[in-house]
């Protein structure tokens, strides 16, 4: 006696085409990637740190204001970069590296940019200033959040059954 089953792959055959034609075109996927990590290191400066809240920086003990947002440049210059095969979120700006993993700046001179002098609280006028140097804790800013990796995740299956529901 012979038993034979039939089975129709078909709905199968078909379910792993279409995820191969998604795992093709993963740009959109990338880009939505990219926006949640934007978003969540905008969250970080909203917050003064995550999970754990930045050291007070000595201008913020001063005179006030947000540790790492004097100007906003920081916060303002957060990018992201997408293609078919990843995403990235990043700064440009040359002090980013000092604030997110913290070090020594050694002693420097310190000279006006655009005046013939440095006007100094309490101090007055200088042509220049010898900065003594100082330690810069690690303020990170550019962290990824277990709440960004769920979003992530239901980022990356939205985008793999694109279609399919």
């Amino acid at each position: 006696m012979q038993i034979r089953v039939d089975i129709d792959t078909r709905p199968i055959d078909k379910l792993l085409n279409d995820l191969h034609r998604q795992l093709a075109h993963l740009r959109p996927f990338y880009a939505e990637a990219a926006e949640i990590l934007r978003r969540s290191v905008d969250k970080n400066f909203a917050s003064g740190g995550r999970p754990r809240h930045w050291p007070v920086s000595g201008r913020v003990k001063r005179t006030g204001g947000e540790t790492l947002v004097d100007t906003g440049r920081l916060r303002r210059s957060i990018t992201t970069r997408v293609s078919d095969r990843h995403a990235s979120v990043g700064t440009n700006v040359v002090y980013a590296a000092i604030h997110q993993f913290g070090g020594r700046i050694g002693p420097h001179v310190i000279k006006p940019k655009r005046a013939r002098a440095l006007n100094i609280p309490g101090i007055g006028y200088r042509a220049r200033v010898n900065h003594p140097g100082s330690t810069i804790p690690a303020r990170p800013f550019l962290l990824v959040q277990d709440e960004d990796w769920q979003a992530i995740r239901a980022a990356a299956i939205r985008h793999l059954l694109k279609g399919r529901r």
